[in-house]
């Protein structure tokens, strides 16, 4: 049996794919992994074939989803954004063309920003799922919204208004915007962006594989073709030192992901200040350079190009971060309490839930206010509690071992 995985290059969207395609690898399934040619590296660490997609064009791809500026929900930059997008993708489906025709796979599992190649593996006749680390981004019909914010569930008939509202708002503007980029679509393959039954056409109408936990979303009607099935862990290191915990003093790691190089600075210079503020604790902050090496102290902050959390979280109290999917799931792995500063997409959205559900607290920008809310979660027994029940829910699944289960039974039929 033959899979080909198709992801971009960044970090939270390859990294859950590598650990899958490692653990099908050893169910005597051959894998490919199709991606950019900046990914390349992490598919050779993770022991997996790669294959080059858009050759020349990484800073091209870097530039559409790492801009030197917050996206939020600028309806002229997204649409920017999306223009560039559709600049690359006719060349993209050329490419998977080609490669199909000649050596056609018998599933594709597709990450969910890359849709185009779910629309070409249809139009091929090649079963195509989905996989999707934000599942919060899925449209449904009831629920609180999202990318609008980071919108708390509705308590009454006001805000049950407000979703009903920010849905239809939604809905409203990926119908212009599709109409605007119309002939763009059509040539990708994909006459709507809605299917009949009002489900998104940029998933995968047989199945979607929701990386995380359904108790950590709001409550929704998700469609009929998605699974939770919790969160492949395994991340490759790149050979990064992990950073020395040597005394008892409690250590909290800061990240921003590997995008968001226009906040870092800004970023380091609260945490130093932080550090000076609270001597007994100890910062380690990670620059998101996968590959980089370099520890160096700034202030009381220990400086790191690259903290390889997966394999170093257990030894820290809390984590101070940005809200991306992997290092939230991580914490909720590892039970750690989490203080959030969201800067842009689905982080605003992750941000509420972790506040919802008494995981963590989001950041307050007045250095004074975020030491009182390091110092309360470091010893909140309520918040202790709550992580220990997510804790365990996220240890119930074993997402590789599914994966390889539904693909196994598919490949039965």
């Amino acid at each position: 049996m033959r899979i080909d995985l198709v992801t971009p290059p960044f970090a939270g969207h390859l990294h859950p794919l590598l650990s899958i395609g490692g653990h099908l690898a050893g169910l005597d399934i051959r894998v490919r992994v199709l991606t950019t040619d900046k990914g390349q590296k992490a598919v050779a660490a993770a022991g997996l074939e790669g294959i080059g997609l858009l050759p020349g064009h990484d800073d091209a791809v870097e530039a559409i989803a790492n801009p030197p500026h917050q996206v939020k929900t600028n309806p002229l930059r997204l649409a920017r954004q999306l223009e560039s997008n559709l600049n690359l993708m006719k060349g993209l489906q050329e490419e998977l063309r080609s490669l199909w025709q000649a050596d056609r796979p018998d599933l594709v599992l597709v990450d969910s920003v890359l849709p185009v190649a779910g629309w070409l593996a249809l139009a091929m006749d090649i079963p195509w799922w989905t996989s999707v680390a934000s599942p919060c981004a899925i449209e449904t019909r009831t629920g609180t919204p999202s990318y609008l914010g980071g919108w708390m569930p509705a308590a009454g008939l006001l805000s049950r208004w407000r979703d009903r509202l920010g849905r239809r708002g939604i809905r409203i503007f990926k119908s212009l915007v599709a109409w605007r980029y119309r002939k763009q679509f059509d040539q990708l393959g994909l006459p709507s962006i809605y299917r009949s039954d009002g489900t998104e056409a940029v998933y995968s109408p047989e199945k979607i594989l929701a990386l995380g936990l359904r108790e950590f979303e709001f409550d929704r009607d998700w469609p009929a073709s998605l699974e939770f099935i919790g969160y492949p862990r395994g991340a490759p290191g790149f050979g990064a030192p992990v950073p020395p915990i040597q005394d008892d003093r409690p250590h909290i790691l800061v990240s921003l992901g590997t995008h968001l190089l226009w906040a870092k600075d800004r970023a380091l210079g609260l945490i130093v200040d932080l550090a000076e503020r609270l001597p007994g604790v100890v910062f380690h902050f990670s620059r998101g350079l996968p590959g980089g090496t370099r520890q160096e102290m700034t202030g009381r902050v220990l400086v790191c190009d690259y903290i390889p959390y997966d394999q170093c979280l257990s030894g820290y109290r809390a984590v101070i971060f940005h809200g991306g999917s992997g290092l939230l799931q991580s914490c909720l792995f590892h039970g750690l309490p989490m203080l959030v500063w969201p800067h842009d997409y689905d982080q605003f959205d992750h941000a509420a839930r972790i506040v919802h559900h008494g995981l963590g607290l989001k950041l307050k920008l007045s250095p004074q206010d975020a030491v009182q809310q390091i110092q309360f979660l470091l010893s909140d027994e309520s918040t202790q509690w709550r992580l220990h029940h997510f804790r365990g829910i996220s240890r119930k699944h074993a997402p590789l071992e599914r994966v390889g289960e539904l693909i196994l039974k598919r490949a039965a039929r």
